[in-house]
């Protein structure tokens, strides 16, 4: 089976849907089948490129910043549904926005979620706004009114023009269903989110190495969120949350793994911040092992690799009720669930568990249980055998 995978932002540092067409990729050649992704030409990249025998064709785009949305996903989309018909692939999976390139060719599109529907951010964003969280000017706002009303068209079109549905979750499917009254014909295979738990696991050896080379002793305490942090992640009740923790707990630190989108600001605790900065995949699961809790009190979320990972090194986490988290874990045996934009249950929760390590021992093993369920292997073996059937039934349709 022949796969094209349209998606604009294949490079490192871009987060979930990047580590997804990598590791479902590598999955799917393993196996025998012929994977060509299209991507936008970064800096200092050739135009084609092989990676772990996956294909890469890059698409070089003008620079635009103010109508990025149109560069990246209506321009791209052209430009890539004439790389499509001529690769003549069995099937399209369109990740996220990227899957308007499949738009109008003949092989059957399927379209992989990123997160919820556009709707659901586009209403977080505007809370934000609101309640002056976030401050934008004027003029920014109308762009960003604009932005999200572009991506729903490309969301909307995407949609209309799938045959198959890869989501997140159920739970995110029926959120999709009722914004967009989703044609009954439409197949749906959820989950489509894994984590490779030979990759991801509590190396001890590494906890130390990383722990000395960060200045923590023995005795510390390291609270860790990976990914951008910003406003939609929860940056705020995350700032507000451990100002209490470290005003009761005096041996705890923050380890920041990845990319500040926002400004994070501790006053008087900011000596007791960590900060990598962006670092390569293969470093992100030593600091995993290095830490003691995670946290990820996100406003909205498709379903955080992030969590994923941090749940297969066993550690305990803490995170908000996502869409689908139900479908991934149970609240208070694997992982502890407190309510959105509440940092005092943040507080509280993080304090409980570094001061009760013998549940944190047990949330974190029963993490690593629930995450060996969607270890990659598995939940590739899953896709692909969901693309070969609607390739088949899509080809008998034809026929």
């Amino acid at each position: 089976m022949k796969i094209v995978i349209p998606f604009p932002y294949f490079r490192e540092g871009m987060g979930g849907i990047y580590k997804f067409c990598l590791e479902f990729s590598r999955e799917a050649v393993s196996r025998g089948h012929e994977v060509v992704i299209i991507s936008s030409l970064p800096k200092n990249k050739n135009v084609d490129d092989v990676m772990s025998g996956v294909r890469i064709i890059r698409v070089p785009l003008h620079h635009a910043r103010l109508f990025r949305r149109i560069r990246d996903y209506v321009l791209f989309g052209r430009k890539v549904s004439v790389l499509i018909k001529k690769e003549h692939p069995d099937i399209i999976l369109g990740v996220s926005l990227g899957a308007y390139g499949g738009v109008g060719c003949d092989a059957p599109l399927v379209y992989r979620s990123a997160a919820t529907p556009i709707i659901v951010e586009q209403n977080i964003w505007k809370k934000l706004l609101n309640d002056k969280i976030v401050k934008k000017s004027l003029l920014k706002r109308v762009f960003l009114s604009f932005d999200f009303f572009l991506q729903k068209t490309i969301e909307r079109a995407c949609l209309r023009n799938a045959k198959a549905f890869f989501c997140q979750s159920n739970e995110l499917y029926s959120y999709f269903q009722r914004e967009y009254s989703l044609s009954s014909s439409l197949r749906v295979c959820s989950p489509c989110t894994g984590v490779d738990t030979k990759k991801f696991y509590r190396d001890f050896y590494q906890r130390g190495i990383v722990r000395e080379r960060l200045g923590v002793r023995d005795d510390e305490k390291i609270i860790m969120f990976s990914g951008g942090l910003s406003p939609i992640k929860g940056a705020f009740v995350l700032e507000n949350a451990l100002s209490l923790v470290f005003k009761s707990i005096p041996n705890a630190k923050f380890l920041l793994v990845g990319s500040e989108q926002c400004s994070f600001n501790l006053g008087e605790y900011n000596n007791r911040i960590l900060r990598t900065g962006s670092i390569s995949l293969s470093e992100i699961p030593n600091f995993y092992s290095a830490s003691d809790i995670f946290v990820l009190p996100s406003l909205v979320e498709g379903f955080p690799n992030t969590l994923l990972e941090a749940m297969s090194c066993s550690l305990p986490c803490i995170c908000t009720p996502l869409v689908g988290m139900a479908e991934y874990a149970k609240n208070k045996r694997d992982i502890l669930i407190v309510p959105f934009y509440d940092h005092l249950a943040l507080a509280d929760a993080i304090i409980f568990c570094l001061k009760n390590p013998a549940i944190c021992s047990s949330l974190g093993k029963n993490a690593r249980k629930q995450a060996l369920k969607f270890d990659w292997g598995i939940v590739s073996t899953k896709m692909l055998s969901f693309l070969e059937s609607v390739v088949e039934s899509e080809s008998k349709i034809s026929t």
